[in-house]
C-alpha cells in the first residue's frame, strides 16, 4: 500500500513539474515595436501545447492602440511548432530557456511559404516574456548560433 502511494505521489509532483515549465508561457503575449519614424508594429504570439501562432499588426500610434487589421492593412502571421528546453542558469544569472520554433509557414497577401527554422533563448518574469538578443555571430539560424543573451530592450507582455 506504501509503494501504491509513493507512486501516485511521484506521477502527480512529476506532473505538475512538467506543467509549471511550460504553463507560464501559455496565451497570447503581444509587443509594440517601432519599425521607423512613424510607422509601428503590434506583434502577437500565440503560445499553446507545443504549437505557436505570430501575427504582425500594423498601428498608427507608438502604443499600438490602434491596430490595422485586414482589409485595410496587411498583416502577417507564422504558425509552427516549437520545443521548449528544461530551464538553465545564463552566464548572468537568470533562469532561461531555449528555445526553438520550427517547421513554421508564413501567410500574407503574397501567399503561402515557408520559414527558416529559428533557435533563441527566452527569459520570463512579472509577465514579460524576452528572447534572445540577434548578433552577427549569434542570428538563432541554427543551434550552434543560439542567442547567449536575453534582449532587454524589446518584450512581450501576457495578455
Amino acid at each position: 500500500m506504501r509503494l501504491f502511494l509513493f507512486f501516485i505521489s511521484i506521477g502527480l509532483l512529476s506532473s505538475c513539474a512538467s506543467n509549471e515549465k511550460d504553463i507560464s508561457i501559455f496565451g497570447t503575449w503581444g509587443s509594440c515595436n517601432t519599425v521607423s519614424t512613424d510607422i509601428f508594429a503590434y506583434e502577437e504570439i500565440i503560445l499553446g501545447d507545443g504549437e505557436f501562432q505570430n501575427t504582425i499588426y500594423g498601428s498608427d500610434d507608438n502604443q499600438c492602440i490602434n491596430i490595422q487589421r485586414p482589409p485595410l492593412a496587411a498583416v502577417i502571421t507564422t504558425r509552427g511548432s516549437y520545443i521548449l528546453g528544461d530551464p538553465y542558469i545564463s552566464d548572468s544569472g537568470l533562469e532561461i530557456y531555449d528555445i526553438d520554433f520550427i517547421d513554421a509557414m508564413v501567410e500574407s497577401n503574397l501567399g503561402l511559404s515557408a520559414t527558416p527554422d529559428f533557435f533563441t533563448i527566452m527569459y520570463v518574469v512579472d509577465e514579460r516574456m524576452y528572447f534572445g538578443a540577434i548578433t552577427t555571430e549569434n542570428d538563432a539560424g541554427s543551434v550552434e548560433k543560439r542567442p547567449t543573451e536575453i534582449n532587454f530592450n524589446a518584450y512581450f507582455e501576457k495578455k
